[in-house]
């Protein structure tokens, strides 16, 4: 059999690509592919063959997207480079959305998110520019932890995350 391979041009179409780099790519569970980029975070729709660049109702600048992470409860989430932590309840194409944005100045312990991993009770960990966070979804609060605490750096790596099929979570540092 023939093996074949299939190139989408949705980006081309809406001018997005010229220049952009393509950092994260998600499956969620509503069959929807995420791409988070240079230049922000657009959701690919399969059973439309729609793309869709992401917008938020607040003007809020997404810029570099490096990580994205649904959530138990259907939210995603999309971490980016110097803009903090972002989350979409519901996404709809068309339209500007209502997306939150959590930076240091909600107890992020630094603004460069390089991953994202939900635990099993639906809170979120994170890899940092300045260590490891948890952020407890239902309070709105952030735990953070560095090298005090055991870490073995404060940096770690983009793209070096894996949840384990027993839950357990693993992140990649710079040492």
């Amino acid at each position: 059999s023939e093996k074949k391979f299939t190139e989408y041009p949705v980006f081309n179409s809406i001018n997005w690509i010229e220049g952009n780099r393509t950092n994260a790519v998600y499956l969620d569970s509503k069959n929807r592919i995420w791409v988070g980029t240079n230049k922000g975070l657009g959701v690919y729709l399969i059973e439309n063959d729609e793309f869709h660049i992401v917008k938020s109702n607040k003007g809020l600048d997404f810029g570099a997207i490096w990580t994205i992470c649904e959530g138990i409860d259907n939210k995603i989430w999309f971490g980016s480079m110097g803009k903090g932590l972002f989350c979409i309840k519901d996404f709809e194409p068309f339209i500007s959305n209502d997306i939150k944005n959590y930076t240091i100045n909600n107890g992020l312990p630094n603004d460069y998110i390089y991953s994202i991993l939900s635990d099993s009770t639906g809170n979120l960990w994170m890899s940092t520019n300045y260590g490891v966070c948890n952020f407890d979804v239902l309070n709105e609060t952030f735990s953070n932890y560095t090298t005090k605490d055991g870490l073995q750096g404060n940096e770690f790596n983009a793209g070096a995350y894996f949840k384990s099929k027993n839950g357990k979570l693993f992140f990649g540092g710079s040492k």
